[in-house]
């Protein structure tokens, strides 16, 4: 049931949405109660294997340096309220791992939720909304993810899943939307595919196409840099030890734009230690859901977007259990 269960998660989470709720509001609810289902299921479930040691000790580690923080910061609503999301998705993993049947097809009811957000992303541009009331800025239309910038992230996770003979639309998505982001998991996937000389080809193509967009490239870092970045690490360095605390933000900066940056900046430097820890245990069995995800942490901020929560679980998920079972 829990199998059957993540997989209406993966197909709903990117395409379902609330009348009259504010989006990333709807996008927690039906995110906490999805965890809740599949508690529930896992209830009148069989296991199906055991979270491995090495996993459960960074987990348990996690959680009790989030706790500490809690006391830190007096309880304050906002941290607790990430720390609890935080939890929620970390139990949600924990399910998952224990009772998913992973031989099951996952990856038709991903690219199924991704068609429809393409669908509904062509027709506003056609200047038809089917489901929204609002009119969106030209160009900024988002479909079911509400803006441009973070419809691009979650077709840029989406890309690995994507048969070869299908590249050809996020390349075109990428040009048409000026979101360079997108060529990451598509270079990706040509490196993995393509083996000696045409590799080193595919390598000069990429290098040609970033100097032709250098101008783009440049701009886009120098913006994050300035407006984010720099303002963020000053307030940062004031606690570079404890954080600002999950979930706190640097007044007037809504969005910093890394989701690797904003755990360093919301636990400190001690974050740094973990995120080696996992690394480490990840090192040489990397896929490339994983590496592009990882890849788009970076410099967007995937995990930030309440809506891409259950993808990014599965990508986890997914590479912990492959890792594992070629461990064997």
């Amino acid at each position: 049931m829990v199998t059957n269960i993540f997989k209406i998660l993966l197909l709903l989470s990117p395409i379902c949405f609330g009348a009259k709720v504010y989006l990333d509001m709807f996008d927690m609810i039906f995110f906490r109660t999805g965890i809740i289902v599949l508690f529930m299921a896992s209830l009148i479930d069989k296991p199906r294997r055991e979270l491995p040691r090495k996993i459960a000790l960074s987990i348990f580690v996690l959680l009790t340096y989030c706790v500490i923080h809690i006391f830190i910061y007096n309880f304050a609503p906002v941290v607790m309220m990430s720390f609890m999301n935080l939890f929620m998705a970390i139990l949600g993993f924990y399910i998952l791992y224990r009772y998913v049947d992973i031989n099951q097809q996952f990856k038709k009811f991903i690219l199924f939720a991704a068609l429809l957000n393409l669908l509904f992303f062509i027709s506003q541009r056609l200047g038809f909304d089917p489901i929204f009331n609002i009119k969106t800025y030209l160009g900024e239309e988002g479909a079911f993810l509400g803006n441009k910038q973070r419809l691009m992230t979650y077709f840029t996770l989406i890309v690995p899943f994507l048969p070869y003979w299908l590249l050809f639309i996020p390349i075109a998505l990428g040009l048409y939307t000026r979101q360079y982001i997108i060529f990451i998991p598509v270079f990706l996937m040509l490196l993995y595919h393509f083996k000696g000389r045409h590799r080193i080809g595919l390598g000069i193509i990429f290098l040609l196409f970033c100097i032709l967009i250098r101008q783009h490239l440049f701009g886009s870092l120098a913006f994050r840099f300035n407006i984010a970045w720099q303002p963020v690490l000053k307030v940062f360095s004031g606690r570079p030890l404890l954080g600002l605390g999950l979930g706190n933000k640097v007044e007037g900066i809504e969005v910093i734009g890394s989701s690797f940056l904003q755990m360093i900046i919301s636990l400190g430097i001690a974050s740094i230690v973990w995120l080696y820890y996992i690394f480490k245990y990840f090192w040489r069995e990397f896929n490339i859901p994983l590496i592009n995800l990882l890849l788009i942490m970076c410099i967007e901020y995937p995990i930030e977007i309440p809506r891409l929560w259950y993808l990014i679980i599965a990508i986890i998920l997914f590479s912990v259990i492959k890792k594992e079972k070629e461990a064997v």
